[in-house]
C-alpha cells in the first residue's frame, strides 16, 4: 500500500512503515582487497569512490541514447549516516536551466533509508519511494528501472524486486550531463552523498527482473544491449573516471581536471565478489 501526499505539482509517495516493510534486504559486508596504493592500476579491483557528503561530486559526460522507451540505473553504494545529509543523491541528470526534463535517484535517510527517484518535466514533478530499506552496514546493490510507454518505475534492492509504481510524467532525458554523488546545480541546497559508491552503470532500456538480479550478483553488464554507462570506479587514483578497459562513459572528480575540494577520494574498500 502506498500513502501519497501531493506539495503542489510535486508528488511524493512512500511505503507506510510496517505494512510490507519489515524485511529489510540487506547488502553483502564489505571487503578490503588489499589494494596497497591510491595509486594502483586499473583492473586492480577493489578500488571505489568515497564522498564527503559536503560538496564531493563527479560530473559525468553527457550521454546519447538516453531517449529511448526506457531507463535502467544500478550501482554498488555503502552510505554512511550523517547528521546534516538526509537526502543522498547516487545519480542525476539534470539541466542547468532548471529541473525540466530530469530525474535524480538517491537515497533517503530521513524516510527510514530508502531509495527515492525523481522525475521532473515542464509539467511538473514527481516521486516515489521504495518499500525496502538500506543497511548502514556493508555494501548494497540497487537498481531502479523507468518504462517510459507505461510510465512505471520499479525499485530493486540487493537484486530482488522490490516495488513498483506509476508515474504521472515521463520526462524525456536529452544528452545532458549526469551527476554522479551530488549535484552542484542545486547550489545551497545540494543533496551530497556521504558513503562509498562503486560500479555504476546506465542501459537505455529496461532491464527485467532477471536481468536485475544477475548484475547484482557477478558485478559485471548482464547484456551489453543498450549499455550507456559503465564505470568500473577501478582507477584507484588521478581525476578521471571511466578510463579503464570495459568502461564507458567518461567523467571527472570535482570541478575540473586539477585537485580540489569537490574531489572525492579513492578508496580500497568495494563490494566483493567482482
Amino acid at each position: 500500500m502506498d500513502k501519497c501526499t501531493h506539495f503542489g505539482a510535486f508528488l511524493l509517495c512512500w511505503a507506510l512503515l510496517n505494512q510490507g516493510c519489515d524485511g529489510f534486504f540487506q547488502g553483502p559486508d564489505a571487503v578490503e582487497h588489499g589494494v596497497s596504493s591510491p595509486g594502483g592500476t586499473c583492473g586492480a579491483t577493489g578500488a571505489s569512490l568515497l564522498l564527503d557528503g559536503v560538496d564531493d561530486f563527479v560530473r559525468l559526460e553527457p550521454v546519447s541514447g538516453l531517449d529511448g522507451d526506457g531507463i535502467t540505473v544500478d550501482a554498488w553504494l555503502r552510505p554512511l549516516p550523517s547528521a546534516h545529509v538526509q537526502k543522498h543523491d547516487i545519480l542525476a541528470r539534470r539541466s542547468p536551466a532548471g529541473h525540466a526534463d530530469s530525474f535524480t535517484f538517491r537515497l533517503r535517510a530521513d524516510m527510514g533509508r530508502r531509495l527515492e527517484l525523481g522525475l521532473a518535466n515542464l509539467q511538473g514533478e514527481w516521486g516515489c519511494t521504495s518499500m525496502g530499506a538500506l543497511s548502514w552496514d556493508g555494501w548494497s546493490h540497487v537498481a531502479f528501472t523507468h518504462d517510459r510507454l507505461s510510465r512505471t518505475v520499479t525499485f530493486y534492492l540487493d537484486g530482488q524486486w522490490d516495488s513498483q509504481h506509476q508515474a504521472t510524467i515521463s520526462p524525456g532525458m536529452g544528452d545532458l550531463p549526469l551527476w554522479l554523488g551530488g549535484d552542484p546545480l542545486h547550489g545551497p541546497t545540494a543533496r551530497p552523498f556521504h558513503g562509498w559508491l562503486d560500479q555504476v552503470r546506465v542501459w537505455g532500456r529496461v532491464l527485467d527482473p532477471s536481468e536485475v538480479l544477475s548484475a547484482s550478483r557477478t558485478g559485471a553488464p548482464v547484456s551489453q544491449e543498450a549499455l550507456l554507462v559503465r564505470l568500473s570506479l577501478d582507477e584507484g587514483s588521478g581525476q578521471r573516471v571511466g578510463s579503464c578497459p570495459g568502461d564507458l562513459g567518461a567523467g571527472v572528480l570535482g570541478n575540473g581536471t586539477g585537485e580540489d575540494e569537490s574531489d572525492p577520494r579513492w578508496s580500497d574498500d568495494a563490494p566483493s565478489p567482482w
